[in-house]
């Protein structure tokens, strides 16, 4: 079944609303409240389902929600490779100009700018969950004789209670 484009109308502004309201902090619950009675502060009327005349079902704003943050999502995510790409021909071209004034120092600044803006170092700092460096933890190996066991090489038994050959091949 096709949407008509009063339809596709009434579900933007649904979406522009309820991306709004979340971006104020409110949880679905509050903006599904909200969205079923006037707004104090801008003075707009509730936002009823028109096929129903009642407010949007929680599940209905969960939805909206999901689809705001894919959204906002990919926006970061295009402005983010926008700017690295930006970046990445502002370096291109100083590393031209460092190549055509055979200045190495620069060459190489711009080639070591271009590795980071790509991403391509290897960590420099391993950090924690908590965001800490890591600390390298020591590990004491102590050997400690059983009780009457043991044999007189120092090698300890390897079952003290189990008889035999003392743990040596026999």
């Amino acid at each position: 079944m096709r949407r008509n484009w009063a339809d596709q109308d009434v579900v933007l502004k649904r979406r522009e609303l309820v991306s709004r309201l979340r971006l104020r902090g409110l949880s679905l619950r509050e903006i599904t409240a909200a969205m079923g009675r006037e707004d104090p502060v801008t003075g707009e009327p509730a936002f009823l389902n028109p096929r129903t005349g009642k407010p949007y079902s929680i599940r209905m704003i969960h939805l909206d929600v999901r689809w705001a943050t894919e959204l906002w999502m990919d926006n970061v995510i295009e402005a983010v490779s926008l700017q690295k790409g930006r970046m990445l021909a502002e370096i291109a071209e100083a590393k031209k100009v460092a190549w055509a004034d055979r200045d190495l120092p620069n060459v190489l600044k711009a080639i070591q700018l271009e590795t980071n803006v790509r991403g391509l170092n290897a960590p420099t700092r391993i950090a924690g969950s908590d965001g800490g460096a890591l600390v390298p933890q020591r590990i004491e190996v102590v050997f400690v004789e059983a009780e009457g066991g043991g044999s007189k090489d120092g090698v300890p038994d390897r079952d003290p209670g189990a008889g035999g050959t003392g743990g040596k091949p026999g």
